[in-house]
């Protein structure tokens, strides 16, 4: 289960920024459904599709968020896998846990992650808004603001409501660090501000607290 908790690794930075005196943030908590949609072109291998559907709570606070979800790799591809997954980053204490159950087997993946790397959830100032519009109408409608900007070599693009900085879209293309083409979509489906979580939600279960 290893080149999936490596795979996963950019689940935690769904939110983009890490930024001073950012254009706007979320909650401190929220939980959402995301959507994420991969084409990535790896140098000397044949282009794949992956898609990741899952829920994610996030509690800034506490420095911890939960993802849960499902994985598709390779989609149409002769390698195509599925696999579901359950992840809590523990920013507080600098652990990862990728846990859940393998053909009956429960496993428990313990990594550990820098304390500091946990997403603010911010639009950062660097990106510029290109374009503000209304969506829907009268008092149903929204104002929308539009944002680009650069990190690293990609480019990307973060649809978000005005005033409460609800991110609806991410947009992104670009080279990553070892050479190969990505180009990302995703999206946030009832996205929820100021969530409550119920009790256990964080919980780590007993296999993982002696597996790392």
């Amino acid at each position: 289960m290893g080149r999936l908790l490596n795979s996963l690794i950019f689940v935690g930075m769904i939110v983009v920024g890490r930024c001073d005196d950012p254009h706007c943030c979320v909650s401190s908590q929220f939980s959402s459904r995301i959507r994420i949609e991969t084409a990535s072109a790896a140098v000397g291998r044949e282009p794949r599709i992956d898609y990741n559907d899952f829920f994610m709570d996030y509690d800034r606070d506490m420095k911890i968020e939960k993802i849960s979800g499902t994985l598709t790799k390779d989609v149409g591809g002769s390698t195509e896998s599925t696999v579901n997954y359950t992840v809590i980053n523990d920013y507080q204490h600098g652990k990862s846990y990728n846990f859940g159950n393998f053909f009956g087997y429960a496993y428990c993946n313990v990594s550990q992650i820098n304390v500091n790397d946990m997403n603010p959830g911010c639009v950062p100032k660097s990106f510029n808004l290109t374009g503000t519009f209304r969506l829907g109408s009268g008092s149903d409608s929204a104002k929308i603001n539009v944002f680009e900007g650069m990190e690293g070599n990609v480019q990307r693009t973060v649809v978000t409501t005005a005033n409460e900085c609800n991110p609806i879209s991410m947009a992104s293309h670009g080279a990553l660090d070892d050479g190969s083409y990505i180009k990302e979509n995703m999206f946030y489906i009832n996205f929820v501000q100021n969530s409550t979580f119920p009790a256990g939600t964080f919980t780590i279960p007993d296999n993982c607290k002696t597996a790392g």
